[in-house]
């Protein structure tokens, strides 16, 4: 893993986790938060997919560059994203592209995915967009391993007056073969808040809290606070 100071690896691609796309039904609430640091989180039924679309929101009480500098740590990809088993990037490689391999339970085989990202800011309100997407090429198929065929996904990082965050995502993917119905239901409603109360668990650790000159994210020629 390179220097948290040169690469981002906002992929954060929490296993299952896209962009929003148009749904067949409305959001239905999961869990609502009850007080602020608490995620709140949501699913809906998509035609054509086996997992439904599902949607967390916290706010964390941490500024926003300690959000990316979790976002961007590969390595510890595994102590927050939901199911992660492994991650990596070779150097050879775009520094937007890494590999995660994801734990699915007996009977299913785990899936792997080959990921990209895209970042965006906006110079008003500050928030920054990193989109996922899964791709090809770049590591073999395994024959233990299920290739996840479509993931798309969505962060939003909004910096609040008060210092503290507001992380939304949304996630939509194609697990690629068959799973059973009640691990569906189990990633749609498990994934949002397990992922999101880890990651603002991670977000405390002292690694990072870093300054924002000492990121960079792929698409940004340099990430912009508030007080800037």
């Amino acid at each position: 893993m390179s220097n948290l100071s040169t690469r981002v690896w906002c992929g954060v691609l929490v296993f299952f986790m896209v962009m929003p796309v148009s749904a067949d039904t409305a959001w239905q609430t999961v869990t609502q938060a009850k007080k602020r640091g608490e995620v709140s989180s949501y699913v809906r039924e998509v035609a054509g997919y086996a997992v439904k679309s599902f949607k967390g929101v916290v706010e964390a009480p941490y500024p926003m560059t300690s959000i990316l500098a979790v976002l961007s740590d590969i390595n510890g990809l595994p102590n927050w994203a939901f199911q992660c088993e492994r991650a990596y990037q070779e150097d050879n490689w775009p520094d937007v592209v890494y590999y995660m391999e994801f734990h699915t339970p007996w009977p299913v085989s785990n899936r792997e995915a080959v990921l990209k990202n895209t970042a965006t800011q906006d110079l008003n309100t500050f928030a920054i967009t990193i989109n996922t997407v899964a791709i090809s090429g770049y590591v073999p198929a395994s024959k233990k391993r299920v290739r996840v065929p479509e993931l798309n996904n969505r962060f939003y990082l909004e910096p609040l007056k008060d210092g503290w965050t507001r992380v939304s995502f949304e996630t939509l993917v194609d697990p690629g073969g068959a799973i059973p119905a009640w691990m569906s239901n189990w990633i749609a409603t498990s994934a949002p808040k397990e992922t999101l109360s880890a990651l603002v668990k991670q977000a405390a650790l002292p690694r990072y809290q870093v300054k924002a000159e000492n990121l960079h994210i792929g698409g940004l020629k340099e990430v912009l606070m508030p007080n800037k």
